[in-house]
């Protein structure tokens, strides 16, 4: 399959040390694994690094993945944020949008991996409906007051909010944007105060969990 001419490349593939549910020695193993594969191929390959910088690095050098890695240079990561929007199975969709790390998150990647297609499909249907009903219960409070957290802390969660709103509507960034402050008031993001940030942020919440 992957030698298909319409196969690209061989990826995401890495290490992801977040989640503690595969031992770092498997994940070393299948990912020299699948470098070897791409250079057999000759095809570039996509990684995912997930706080396994330096491993990443050691086994690209070590598998010679490029002749660029051989020489001494200094690693740059470049910085990403993700956040669960949906799971897509046998052509329906199943969830909503939910930050990284929450139990509605959780709930959906630690659906069993042995199930058959109608125990897997009701079992997303499960945590659906579970995800819905967290979502009406939640407290009024559940998140931390605006005052606990600085500028830079607001606009990064405004811009990650943003993301997934257009990714759920299709509507272009700027524009959403631009129908938050007509909504909410004040200025730019790089000109808006805590407050106003907070504005926006339980504007796109209540949209995401409306």
């Amino acid at each position: 399959l992957c030698a298909h001419p319409k196969v690209v490349a061989i990826g995401e593939i890495g290490l992801d040390y977040y989640w503690d549910t595969s031992p770092k020695e498997i994940q070393h193993t299948v990912f020299r694994e699948q470098i070897r594969l791409a250079r057999k191929l000759n095809k570039p390959i996509v990684i995912h690094n997930r706080d396994a910088h330096e491993d990443i690095v050691k086994l690209l050098r070590e598998e010679r993945a490029s002749e660029e890695l051989i020489e001494e240079f200094e690693w740059l990561a470049l910085e990403s944020s993700a956040d669960f929007g949906r799971v897509v199975y046998d052509g329906d969709e199943f969830g909503f949008a939910a930050f990284t790390g929450s139990d509605d998150e959780l709930d959906f990647l630690s659906v069993p991996a042995v199930l058959s297609p109608e125990e897997l499909r009701e079992a997303l249907k499960h945590r659906q409906a579970r995800q819905s009903r967290r979502a009406e219960h939640a407290p009024a409070a559940a998140h931390p007051p605006a005052l606990f957290r600085t500028l830079a802390e607001q606009r990064t969660l405004l811009h990650s909010l943003v993301g997934l709103q257009a990714k759920r509507t299709g509507q272009p960034h700027g524009l959403i944007h631009a129908e938050l402050r007509r909504v909410c008031g004040g200025p730019e993001v790089s000109r808006a105060t805590v407050q106003q940030l907070q504005a926006r942020i339980d504007r796109l919440r209540a949209s995401l969990h409306g």
